[in-house]
Order: C-alpha cells, then sequence, then structure tokens
C-alpha cells in the first residue's frame, strides 16, 4: 500500500512538472460525495448504506476532449437492513483509502464521461445486528478492494462540478460467502 502511495505522488508531480510550460494541462481540485452502497452476497437487496466520500484529485489534459484523472480519497462503504416490521437490524460499515484512476472523455462545454479502475484499502470495519455490536477482526474482509467504475460529470463553471458515478468489485471481498461491493457515488467537486 505505502509503494502505491508513493507511486501516486511521484505520478502527480511528475505531471505537475511537465505541466509547468503548459498551465493548462494539469489541474487539481477537492471533491466530496455522498454514497450508497450494498454488499451483493449478503441477502439484502438496496443501496441502504449511507456513507461519504471525500478527497483530492489531479487531471492531466491530453488534449481539448480526453484528460486523465487520479484521485485519492476517504470513501465508506458497506451494507444496512432495518426492517420495522420483522425488527431486523444489520449494518456493515466498511472504511476505505482508494485510489482512483480514470481517463475522461469530454463530449461536449457540459458533458464528460469517464470509466476506470481503483484500488481501495480497507482501513476500518464495523459490524452490527439486532443484538447489538458484532465482535469483527477487520481481517475477515480482505484488505484490498479492486473496483471497476463508470461515471458521468456535469460542468457547472469553470470550477464547479457535479458527478453520478456507479462502482463494482472486480474481486470478492470476503470469502465466505463470496460478497462484493456495489455502490453509487454523487460527487460535488472545485477545480482549481
Amino acid at each position: 500500500m505505502r509503494h502505491l502511495i508513493t507511486y501516486i505522488f511521484i505520478l502527480i508531480l511528475g505531471l505537475s512538472a511537465y505541466s509547468q510550460e503548459d498551465t493548462k494541462s494539469f489541474r487539481a481540485g477537492l471533491m466530496f460525495g455522498l454514497v450508497g452502497s450494498q454488499i451483493d452476497g449478503d441477502q439484502n437487496a438496496g443501496y441502504n448504506k449511507a456513507g461519504v466520500s471525500a478527497g483530492i484529485y489531479s487531471r492531466f489534459y491530453l488534449d481539448e476532449q480526453w484528460y486523465f484523472q487520479t484521485e485519492i480519497k476517504y470513501l465508506q462503504k458497506g451494507s444496512r437492513l432495518a426492517d420495522n416490521k420483522t425488527r431486523r437490524y444489520f449494518k456493515i460499515k466498511l472504511n476505505y483509502i482508494d485510489l482512483a484512476f480514470l481517463p475522461h472523455f469530454k463530449y461536449n462545454k457540459k458533458w464528460t464521461f469517464g470509466a476506470g479502475f481503483s484500488y481501495s484499502y480497507l482501513i476500518g470495519a464495523y459490524m452490527a445486528d439486532s443484538y447489538g455490536e458484532v465482535p469483527l477482526d477487520k481481517y475477515s474482509f480482505y484488505l484490498s478492494d479492486y473496483n471497476i467504475i463508470g461515471k458521468t460529470n456535469y460542468t457547472l463553471n469553470d470550477h464547479w462540478w457535479l458527478e453520478a458515478r456507479m462502482s463494482y468489485s472486480l474481486w470478492y471481498i470476503t470469502e465466505h460467502p463470496r460478497q462484493f461491493n456495489n455502490f453509487i457515488t454523487l460527487h460535488l467537486g472545485y477545480l482549481f
């Protein structure tokens, strides 16, 4: 994990140094979002677990229509069931540091489409049911989660944008039973 973060920072610094000749080829910003998530394979359907996503990103512009974006952010995933009729309650909260790599295509001045991959590293896990907290070692879940991402951005002005993205685990996050993170995120971003 440490090597991957070091690689990301070297990549960002290298792109920044490269772009000194043309300040429009490299830009960075902040992003904050709300997450709706579920865990496929846990018998609970629906994006019922709310969470947050917050971090920094950088963009390297290849030309007028294409740019590459890297992100480092805090991201909450998990699952939640609250049934008042049966009084059943179940919640899994998974906290990750997420690194994303996303090429983008600018369709017009307002709309941009992107796809790519992310690597998430588990930094904390919590589980509870109708009887209270369930003892859980974070190693019950794999520390690494690899995701595929599809997204669209709507540009509000030169600095602000809105985004909707869908992400899904490429590999299961637990062995028995095999489960996958499945989540949607709505981001608000600021571009310096």
